[in-house]
């Protein structure tokens, strides 16, 4: 799967066809944009947590001026943990489905296999198919509650955290966990998590669409 970068409701419309993962409105995309453009008229006030967020709304419903509302406050000091030279173990956490970059983490896993890197994936939470992420090399420790993260992120002592979402993230609540445990976070660069690292310093920001080889380059030669 790959981001399709939103374009126009022409293309849009095709794509719908051709492939409905993730899709689960059933209203044509006219339709739609016209219900959403009824009720943004209709509302008084529109939130959004991220300048991208806006920029994005902005874009399909011009004259639409959001208000901002970060849905934390990453002004607040955080210390990140530098990562370790030679083998590091790098966390991916959350559910990791199509649009969360599973076959980004997929093909990272495989070219630190190939190639023998001294890299460990590990995810922190689940996946929607195991068994090739496992064939791969990648550890996964299943779904877990909230109060059960720290914890897991104690057990494994990573080294980095990795957002391989191939899609704008209208927040990204990972981003806040990875920092509060201490981790650097890379992330590629779209969407409300690429606007928080760059605002914050706390990670890196890696183009969309870097081969998997240079992805593994970039998590072992991060050193800050």
């Amino acid at each position: 799967m790959r981001y399709c970068g939103e374009p126009d409701v022409k293309g849009c419309e095709t794509c719908v066809k051709q492939d409905r993962r993730g899709v689960f409105e059933t209203l044509p995309v006219q339709r739609l944009l016209t219900r959403s453009r009824a009720e943004f008229a209709g509302a008084r006030e529109v939130r959004v947590p991220s300048g991208d967020m806006a920029r994005r709304l902005a874009r399909h419903f011009p004259g639409l001026k959001p208000r901002i509302t970060a849905w934390d406050d990453d002004s607040q000091p955080v210390s990140l943990r530098p990562p370790r030279t030679g083998a590091r173990r790098i966390a991916v956490l959350g559910g990791i489905g199509p649009t969360k970059g599973y076959d980004v983490l997929l093909d990272c896993a495989l070219d630190a296999k190939v190639r023998a890197l001294p890299l460990e994936f590990f995810i922190i939470g689940s996946s929607a198919e195991d068994g090739a992420l496992l064939e791969a090399g990648v550890k996964i420790t299943g779904g877990y509650k909230p109060e059960e993260l720290d914890s897991l992120i104690a057990e494994i002592q990573p080294d980095l955290a990795f957002i391989p979402s191939i899609c704008p993230e209208t927040w990204c609540f990972t981003l806040t966990e990875a920092w509060a445990a201490g981790l650097y976070a890379l992330v590629f660069d779209l969407g409300a998590q690429a606007e928080r690292v760059r605002a914050t310093q706390r990670g890196a920001v890696l183009p969309l669409g870097l081969p998997a080889e240079r992805i593994n380059n970039a998590l072992l030669g991060i050193n800050f």
